[in-house]
């Protein structure tokens, strides 16, 4: 593993503050609770409904 490959391991593992669907705040809580997660719950929520409706095709 090189530097790049640990820059981005390191920047896939950190979490965002803000969503990435929606831009609202994620909650510390939620943060702590689920390492690197990007999305808040609602949108997380969204992306795994699409992605079961596109399974189910």
């Amino acid at each position: 593993m090189d530097d790049i490959d640990r820059a981005c391991e390191t920047e896939a593992r950190a979490s965002a503050t803000e969503c990435a669907g929606c831009l609202c705040q994620i909650p510390d809580a939620r943060r702590e609770a689920v390492p690197g997660v990007q999305l808040c719950v609602a949108c997380q929520s969204a992306a795994e409904h699409r992605a079961r409706q596109r399974h189910h095709r």
